[in-house]
This record gives structure tokens, sequence and C-alpha cells, in this order.
């Protein structure tokens, strides 16, 4: 897989802090790519032949593991329901869904890159497919395939290993409380009932949204929100509905939540993440 090449344009400056602000232009652009991890979600159960039963291994999860394209670390939070968001350590998102039969995995992905970056062909989204093999709470091997979008194509493989964070329960009275950046940025506020608030005076952006359980068994969360009031470079947030997934991490003091999100407008698709500690 050819490593991703990226060319600087302007430097992020949307919701600094708490915030890695990504943008795509969809349908525009184009770039050689080499993204590297994506990954996969959740198939349920089958039918087998012979009048026997099929199992299809779930692909629900958080994984860990690294990017072979780039070098670059991964992060990944795989629901029970198949839907997926992989953060790289350098702010890409991959999301999408996937599928599972037995162990083999299928899927869509699709790539955004950081505010102000492109690909090398100066596209900032990219759309991809994924197939590979899933041993159920274990490991997770893909082989994925990813074109901007105008047309610059790159392949490869991801390993990603299974973090047994995913095994925590969920709860709205468990991811509850305020949470900041370590560079004391605006407060993320989760109430009990779920509801979520966070008010940058740094761009006067306003977040309203809520948090919700997906599966009361594993950790991880939904989320939805959208912006308003957003002055500046972050106007184009305003109006937007975001929705992605979320996780804590409880293994550490504070407790840890990553946050992911990506929404669309005016042919344009943006995404969120906030990575932040319990206050």
């Amino acid at each position: 897989m050819n490593r991703s090449t990226f060319r600087k344009g302007f430097a992020p400056a949307l919701l600094p802090a708490t915030l890695a602000l990504l943008a795509c232009g969809c349908g525009g652009g184009g770039g050689t790519i080499g993204p590297g991890g994506g990954s996969a979600g959740n198939g349920g159960n089958g039918s087998g032949g012979n009048g026997g039963t099929t199992t299809n291994a779930s692909l629900g999860g958080i994984w860990r593991g690294t990017d072979a394209a780039s070098g670059q670390q991964m992060l990944g939070i795989i629901a029970e329901t198949g839907e997926f968001n992989f953060l790289r350590s350098d702010n890409i998102q991959y999301v999408g869904t996937a599928t599972t039969s037995v162990n083999n995995v299928t899927g869509n992905i699709e790539g955004i890159v950081p505010l102000g970056f492109t690909f090398g062909d100066g596209a900032t989204h990219a759309t991809g497919t994924l197939t590979g093999t899933v041993h159920e709470r274990q490991t997770l091997s893909t082989n994925i395939k990813f074109a901007t979008d105008l047309g610059s194509v790159s392949s490869g493989v991801a390993s990603l290993n299974f973090d047994t964070l995913y095994n925590d329960s969920s709860a709205l009275s468990t991811v509850a409380g305020n949470y900041t950046s370590t560079t004391n940025g605006p407060v993320f506020n989760i109430n009990s009932n779920g509801a979520v608030f966070l008010q940058d005076p740094a761009t006067g952006c306003v977040l309203n949204g809520t948090v919700s359980i997906i599966n009361a068994r594993y950790n991880a969360y939904r989320v939805l929100f959208s912006y308003s009031n957003c002055q500046n470079q972050s106007v184009a947030l305003n109006g937007i509905s975001f929705s992605g997934l979320a996780m804590l991490d409880r293994t550490i003091s504070p407790v840890g939540i990553v946050i992911a999100a990506t929404g669309a407008t005016f042919g344009k698709k943006y995404g969120v993440i906030y990575r932040m500690s319990r206050s």
C-alpha cells in the first residue's frame, strides 16, 4: 500500500484545543491516497446448509493497531450494529458499515482528511471497500482499496487487535460528567439523561445533542449533535447534524472519552473528534 501523501493548505483553526475538525469536499478534488486501517461491523446469525446453523462472528469492539501504509496508530470503535469509526493518530477518520459471513468481512469505507490538508492529488475525500477476516474479540485483518474523488487508487492491509475495554458495560450514568482536554479547552457536558452541551468561547460555537446506549453490554455509545452560533471560519458548522460513536476509557485516571462524528452540508462532509478527560 502506498503511503498517504498530504499537502498543506492552511492550518486547521476551527474549535481549537478539544476538537480536531476535519473537512471533505465530496464529489470534487482528487489525490494519491494511501489510507491505512478501515474496519468492520456485525453480521448477526445466518443459516447454514444441511439443516445446520452457522454463526457469523461479531465485529463489535474497540480495536487498536497500526496503519501499515503510514505507520500511524489506529483506534477503532465498531458497534454491534456494524457501524464503525476508525481514527488515525493524525486525525484522519475512516467511517462506514460492514457485515460478516462466518469470519469473512465486507464493507464500505469513507476517508476524510483534516481541514487544511489534502491527499497527494489535492483531494480531501475518498471512498473505498474492504474485505478481510475477523476472529471475534481477538483480531481483525482487512484488505482495503480506496479511490479519491478523482480516481487515484491505493490498496493495502491493516491488522488490528481487540481491546478488552469494549467489554465494559455502558450506561448513561456511567458516561455522564464534565470533560475537558489537557489544554484546558471548553467543557463538554453529558448529563444523566444523555443530553450533551458545549460552548466554546473561542469560536462562539454552541453544541447541543445526545449520547445514547447501543448495547448495554458493551462500551460503545451513539452520539448525535449539531452546532449553532459559530463565528468566523467555524460558521460552516452551523446547522449541520453530526452522528458518530464514542467510547470511555475507565482504565486511566481521570476517565477518558473519545467522541468521533461526521456530518454533511452543501456537498461537503465534516468530521469532528473530541479526546478528553473527565474533570
